[in-house]
Order: structure tokens, then sequence, then C-alpha cells
């Protein structure tokens, strides 16, 4: 990592929380946030109860990954970085999507958080997330996944970010502050079966849960 890049994450993670807290809320009133909160609820009871950590993770990235759609907007400044936007317009930015991941991976019981970082020749941030998974000795291990640069690889067994570890992640442009979070020391190959409909049947689930205004938020 450049001392160019690591002084704009710096600068990055100084504004991030209070930024990003604000944006998110300001972007709801109490109702739609209540609201928002009760479809999340809801989509969850959707998941079978009998799914192993690395199928819920699996199902939840496929759901995100094919019915999200990145919000190129530019006037929707505020609401597109929120998982707000993804889940009511099925579109966002790189934060959104992250969100809206994280968001549904803690209702589901799977250990997460969302990293804040950049891209080799961007001048923008990115956002992506790490998430503790049992490894192929069922070790509690962490790993990257991107799911905004995985957005529609559709095809089964076809993600580029998903469970990768540090190594990897940088050997592909992105960069963060390794000290403000943990170690992902290898790449996960493990990729459960999952039925073809059950992954349909969850996202018309997860579509459901768009709001009437769609059109209006996408622009």
């Amino acid at each position: 990592m450049t001392p160019a890049i690591r002084s704009k994450l710096l600068r990055v993670h100084k504004n991030y929380q209070r930024q990003n807290i604000l944006v998110t809320r300001n972007a709801m009133n109490d109702a739609q946030f209540a609201q928002i909160k009760r479809k999340l609820l809801i989509f969850c009871t959707k998941m079978p109860e009998n799914l192993t950590p690395h199928e819920k993770a699996l199902l939840l990235y496929r759901v995100v990954t094919e019915c999200v759609q990145y919000n190129h907007n530019e006037k929707d400044n505020d609401l597109r970085f929120t998982y707000a936007s993804a889940m009511l317009t099925g579109t966002a930015v790189c934060m959104g999507i992250s969100e809206i991941l994280f968001v549904l991976y803690r209702l589901c019981g799977i250990d997460c958080r969302v990293v804040i970082g950049c891209i080799t020749g961007s001048k923008d941030h990115h956002a992506w997330l790490q998430v503790r998974l049992p490894d192929e000795n069922g070790c509690m291990t962490t790993y990257h996944m991107d799911p905004t640069w995985d957005l529609h690889r559709s095809r089964y067994g076809s993600y580029t970010y998903y469970l990768k570890s540090d190594a990897y992640m940088q050997a592909h442009k992105h960069h963060w502050l390794p000290e403000r979070y943990d170690v992902c020391p290898k790449s996960c190959h493990y990729k459960p079966n999952l039925d073809p409909r059950l992954v349909a049947q969850m996202c018309a689930e997860f579509e459901r849960m768009y709001s009437p205004n769609r059109k209006y938020y996408m622009g």
C-alpha cells in the first residue's frame, strides 16, 4: 500500500462512521425505519431453519447479487448509499449493497462487518464485507467478500470475490487499513449445493420488499 492510499483511507475512516449513520438515518423517518425493520425480519423468517452457516451465507449472497443493481443515479445521493435503497428499490452503490448483506447476515446469526477501503485507480472509497464462517476443518475463519463486484454473476459457482483471503483481495486492487480489521489468512473453496428453487423463492421474497414507489426512487 502506498503512502498516498494509506493517507486517503485514514481520511475516509475519520469521517465514515458519523457520515454513514447520518446518511442512513436521515434518508427515512421513524415510520419508514420501523417498516423497513419489519420487512427485513419477515424476510428472514422465510429462510429454512435447517440451513448450515455456509448455506445461509451463500444463499443470502446469491439473493443480494442477483436482485440488486448498481445505482448510477447521482440524484439519489443520500438514499443510494443505504441498505434501505437496496431493499426498497433493488438499487444501491457499494455501501448500500454491503450494508443490506451485513444486516441480513446479522439477523440470521452470521458474524460480519463492513470494510471501508478503496480500489486502485479510483478516487472514491469502496465498501465490502468481512465474514466469519467455519473453514474446511470447522475452525472459525474470517474471509472477505465483495458483493458489488459480484453483482449478476448468476451462474452457480462463478463468484469471483466470495470468501477470499487478504492476499487475493490485495492482488485484485482492494486496499484497506489492515490494523482496523481481522486477518483473512486464506480463501475458502467450499461452496454448498443450494436448491435452485430455494434461491428463486428467496429472490422473489426479497423483491416483495420493493417499495411501490420504486421507479420514483430509481429516477
